[in-house]
Protein backbone atom coordinates (compact mmCIF):
# COMPACT_ATOMS: atom_id res chain seq x y z
CA UNK A 1 0.00 0.00 0.00
CA UNK A 2 1.39 3.48 -0.89
CA UNK A 3 1.25 6.24 1.52
CA UNK A 4 0.09 9.67 0.47
CA UNK A 5 2.63 12.45 1.07
CA UNK A 6 1.48 14.95 3.32
CA UNK A 7 0.54 18.56 1.86
CA UNK A 8 -2.61 19.39 -0.01
CA UNK A 9 -4.66 17.58 -2.58
CA UNK A 10 -5.24 19.57 -6.16
CA UNK A 11 -8.76 19.68 -5.15
CA UNK A 12 -8.39 21.23 -1.68
CA UNK A 13 -6.27 23.97 -3.98
CA UNK A 14 -9.25 24.42 -6.07
CA UNK A 15 -11.73 24.74 -3.02
CA UNK A 16 -9.28 28.04 -1.41
CA UNK A 17 -8.56 29.62 -4.39
CA UNK A 18 -12.30 29.29 -5.50
CA UNK A 19 -13.24 29.95 -2.09
CA UNK A 20 -10.37 33.67 -2.03
CA UNK A 21 -11.99 34.47 -4.82
CA UNK A 22 -15.14 34.37 -3.76
CA UNK A 23 -14.45 36.57 -0.79
CA UNK A 24 -12.67 38.92 -2.68
CA UNK A 25 -15.59 39.58 -4.63
CA UNK A 26 -17.67 40.27 -2.00
CA UNK A 27 -15.89 42.12 -0.66
CA UNK A 28 -15.56 44.68 -3.84
CA UNK A 29 -19.11 43.86 -3.92
CA UNK A 30 -19.58 45.79 -0.35
CA UNK A 31 -16.91 48.36 -1.32
CA UNK A 32 -17.66 49.71 -4.72
CA UNK A 33 -21.77 48.81 -4.83
CA UNK A 34 -23.43 49.04 -1.65
CA UNK A 35 -24.58 52.29 -0.19
CA UNK A 36 -22.42 54.52 2.45
CA UNK A 37 -22.42 57.81 3.15
CA UNK A 38 -20.63 59.09 -0.20
CA UNK A 39 -23.75 57.46 -1.91
CA UNK A 40 -26.33 59.32 0.74
CA UNK A 41 -24.52 62.66 0.02
CA UNK A 42 -24.61 62.35 -3.66
CA UNK A 43 -28.47 60.76 -3.47
CA UNK A 44 -29.45 63.93 -1.38
CA UNK A 45 -28.61 66.52 -4.38
CA UNK A 46 -31.13 64.82 -6.62
CA UNK A 47 -34.33 67.05 -7.32
CA UNK A 48 -36.64 64.99 -5.39
CA UNK A 49 -34.80 64.59 -2.45
CA UNK A 50 -33.74 68.20 -2.82
CA UNK A 51 -37.60 68.92 -2.67
CA UNK A 52 -38.08 67.28 0.38
CA UNK A 53 -35.49 68.96 1.95
CA UNK A 54 -36.88 72.17 1.32
CA UNK A 55 -33.95 73.31 -1.39
CA UNK A 56 -34.86 76.16 -4.02
CA UNK A 57 -33.86 73.95 -6.91
CA UNK A 58 -36.28 73.10 -9.78
CA UNK A 59 -37.79 70.30 -10.30
CA UNK A 60 -39.11 69.09 -14.21
CA UNK A 61 -42.32 67.60 -14.96
CA UNK A 62 -43.72 66.78 -18.51
CA UNK A 63 -45.30 69.80 -18.55
CA UNK A 64 -42.68 71.94 -17.95
CA UNK A 65 -40.47 72.95 -15.16
CA UNK A 66 -41.96 74.19 -12.15
CA UNK A 67 -40.35 75.28 -9.05
CA UNK A 68 -40.08 73.21 -6.31
CA UNK A 69 -39.82 75.56 -3.23
CA UNK A 70 -41.29 79.42 -2.54
CA UNK A 71 -39.02 81.00 -0.16
CA UNK A 72 -41.02 83.27 2.60
CA UNK A 73 -39.85 86.15 4.76
CA UNK A 74 -40.36 84.49 8.14
CA UNK A 75 -36.74 82.46 7.14
CA UNK A 76 -38.46 79.13 6.03
CA UNK A 77 -38.37 77.50 2.54
CA UNK A 78 -42.49 76.38 1.42
CA UNK A 79 -41.28 72.81 -0.08
CA UNK A 80 -43.87 71.44 -2.35
CA UNK A 81 -45.72 69.23 0.18
CA UNK A 82 -46.52 72.53 1.61
CA UNK A 83 -44.54 71.97 4.83
CA UNK A 84 -42.32 74.77 5.45
CA UNK A 85 -38.65 74.41 6.84
CA UNK A 86 -36.31 76.45 8.43
CA UNK A 87 -33.40 77.68 6.68
CA UNK A 88 -31.65 79.70 9.04
CA UNK A 89 -29.11 78.15 11.58
CA UNK A 90 -30.32 78.97 14.87
CA UNK A 91 -27.43 80.50 17.57
CA UNK A 92 -29.43 78.22 20.41
CA UNK A 93 -29.12 74.33 18.75
CA UNK A 94 -30.55 72.70 22.07
CA UNK A 95 -33.27 70.56 21.76
CA UNK A 96 -36.28 71.23 23.52
CA UNK A 97 -38.09 68.90 25.95
CA UNK A 98 -35.67 65.87 25.83
CA UNK A 99 -37.65 64.10 28.44
CA UNK A 100 -40.87 63.78 26.46
CA UNK A 101 -42.37 60.69 25.17
CA UNK A 102 -42.15 62.81 21.51
CA UNK A 103 -38.14 62.94 21.76
CA UNK A 104 -37.80 59.45 22.85
CA UNK A 105 -39.97 57.80 20.19
CA UNK A 106 -38.15 60.51 17.46
CA UNK A 107 -34.80 59.30 18.71
CA UNK A 108 -35.76 55.69 18.10
CA UNK A 109 -37.39 56.22 14.33
CA UNK A 110 -36.29 59.12 12.84
CA UNK A 111 -33.20 60.35 14.28
CA UNK A 112 -31.19 57.93 11.52
CA UNK A 113 -32.16 60.91 9.21
CA UNK A 114 -32.89 63.98 11.08
CA UNK A 115 -30.24 63.33 13.54
CA UNK A 116 -30.23 62.87 17.33
CA UNK A 117 -30.51 66.72 17.88
CA UNK A 118 -32.22 67.48 14.94
CA UNK A 119 -29.48 69.01 13.14
CA UNK A 120 -30.34 67.39 9.88
CA UNK A 121 -28.04 64.20 7.99
CA UNK A 122 -29.82 62.65 5.20
CA UNK A 123 -33.19 64.15 6.10
CA UNK A 124 -33.69 67.97 6.85
CA UNK A 125 -32.52 69.73 9.94
CA UNK A 126 -35.55 69.89 12.70
CA UNK A 127 -34.03 72.83 15.02
CA UNK A 128 -36.65 75.56 14.90
CA UNK A 129 -39.47 73.56 12.60
CA UNK A 130 -41.77 75.02 15.49
CA UNK A 131 -41.25 78.77 14.41
CA UNK A 132 -42.15 77.73 10.60
CA UNK A 133 -45.05 75.04 11.11
CA UNK A 134 -47.92 74.14 13.76
CA UNK A 135 -48.04 70.46 14.77
CA UNK A 136 -50.97 69.93 12.74
CA UNK A 137 -48.80 70.61 9.62
CA UNK A 138 -46.48 68.30 10.82
CA UNK A 139 -48.87 65.52 11.97
CA UNK A 140 -50.00 65.62 8.03
CA UNK A 141 -46.92 65.90 6.52
CA UNK A 142 -45.19 62.65 8.55
CA UNK A 143 -48.88 61.09 8.14
CA UNK A 144 -48.48 61.28 4.44
CA UNK A 145 -44.74 61.47 3.80
CA UNK A 146 -43.28 63.34 0.62
CA UNK A 147 -39.88 62.25 -1.58
CA UNK A 148 -37.67 60.30 0.23
CA UNK A 149 -39.86 60.04 3.80
CA UNK A 150 -41.84 56.93 4.44
CA UNK A 151 -45.73 57.28 4.56
CA UNK A 152 -45.65 58.02 8.85
CA UNK A 153 -42.08 58.20 8.98
CA UNK A 154 -41.75 54.58 10.01
CA UNK A 155 -44.21 54.99 12.78
CA UNK A 156 -47.33 52.72 12.09
CA UNK A 157 -49.27 54.21 15.25
CA UNK A 158 -51.33 57.40 14.51
CA UNK A 159 -50.67 58.35 18.51
CA UNK A 160 -46.99 58.44 18.18
CA UNK A 161 -47.47 60.31 15.06
CA UNK A 162 -49.22 63.01 16.82
CA UNK A 163 -46.79 62.85 19.81
CA UNK A 164 -44.09 63.42 17.77
CA UNK A 165 -45.14 65.90 15.62
CA UNK A 166 -46.24 67.93 19.09
CA UNK A 167 -42.48 67.70 20.25
CA UNK A 168 -41.70 69.02 16.90
CA UNK A 169 -43.85 72.03 17.21
CA UNK A 170 -42.62 72.91 20.80
CA UNK A 171 -38.66 73.14 18.31
CA UNK A 172 -38.54 77.11 18.74
CA UNK A 173 -34.76 77.60 18.68
CA UNK A 174 -34.19 81.03 17.39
Amino acid sequence: MKRREPGMSGFGLILITVGALIGLGAWLFGIFLLPNSTTHENMSKLPAVMMYQGSSSSASSSTGSSSSSLSSSSGSTQSASGLPFPTSNPSNTKVMDVSATGYTIFENNCSGCHGQNLEGGFGPKLLGIGNVAKAAQLQAFITTGKGSMPAGGGLTDPKQIATVAAFLAKQTQK
